[in-house]
């Protein structure tokens, strides 16, 4: 009698393990041997929405608003049998493109249309396997020679929206706050104290507040002379890369550093991160890095 219950004991365990065993393996929607499996999952409703991205210095931000000079790429966010774009006379047949050159301060009509041959009615009502988007890119004014409200600025021009004044935080330190500045230097104003630079052209900028090591900040005199590479109306490049040496405020002889990074504005202008180094050209070394994150105040 014992051996039959060891028997029974035996076949009813491999029993319960194969059934185990199945219920592992088959718990899995995308495979039409399990239980659980849903033709729908993983598919998605044919759609034709897609991105704007402008290349600023090497770095693509997503964006509507750019600065019309730069490399502009328009990219669908699904794979599809057909792409049919429509940029004002030109049709384009490929998920992504890049475009340049566009006219300043204007509303241009972006246009795509995807087409799959297979639709997913069956998972996604109305999917007829066709679909259309419509955006706006606008492209920002040329950039005024003077400052914001100089009578100077000639007709067609506008202030760019990344200059202005932020207050925040390093990542690395996000308890120390500090006004971070990025200011213009297109009319003759005093650079440091006792002097008084001359008109620059609109490569030249003050960057005020970022902390040198961590914790000191560097006088704004100090880059006065601070250039930048690429500019749009949400972001910059700064790549400073000459350092010298000198003397700073106090008299003291010390090495003022290049700067190196970029500035980038949120989808709502209302926050920038500056991802940013410092570095000593002449040594050929890093000599901090970080990245301020704030917000804007103007």
């Amino acid at each position: 009698m014992d051996k039959y219950k060891y028997i029974f004991l035996r076949i009813l365990v491999i029993i319960l393990f194969a059934i185990s065993c199945k219920d592992k393996k088959c718990q899995d929607k995308s495979n039409p041997d399990c239980d659980n499996y849903d033709p729908c999952y993983g598919k998605q409703k044919t759609s034709a929405n897609f991105i704007i991205e402008e290349n600023i210095g090497g770095v693509w931000v997503q964006g509507d608003t750019v600065a019309g000079d730069l490399p502009i790429r328009f990219t669908a966010l699904q794979d599809a049998d057909s792409f049919i774009w429509t940029l004002g006379i030109e049709t384009i047949n490929t998920k992504s493109f890049i475009r340049t050159d566009f006219p300043r301060g204007k509303n241009i009509e972006v246009k795509l249309i995807v087409i799959n041959k297979n639709s997913l009615i069956d998972c996604f009502k109305n999917d007829n396997g066709q679909d259309t988007m419509i955006r706006q890119l606008f492209t920002w004014y040329y950039m005024q020679s003077y400052t914001k409200n100089d009578p100077n600025n000639p007709p067609g021009t506008k202030y760019f929206p990344i200059w202005g004044g932020y207050y925040g935080h390093n990542e690395s330190n996000p308890n120390k706050f500090f006004l971070f500045k990025l200011v213009d230097t297109f009319m003759t104003i005093p650079i440091c104290p006792g002097t008084v630079s001359s008109p620059r052209d609109v490569s030249n900028f003050i960057i005020e507040g970022i902390p040198f090591d961590g914790i000191s900040t560097l006088s704004p005199c100090l880059l006065s002379n601070a250039t930048y590479n690429v500019i749009s109306p949400k972001g910059i490049f700064i790549n400073e890369t000459t350092s010298s040496v000198g003397s700073d405020k106090s008299g003291r002889r010390t090495l003022f550093p290049g700067i190196k990074g970029y500035a980038i504005l949120s989808k709502d202008w209302k926050n920038i991160t500056f991802d940013y180094e410092w570095k000593d050209t002449i040594d050929n070394k890093t000599l901090y890095k970080d990245r301020f994150i704030g917000k804007k105040l103007w």
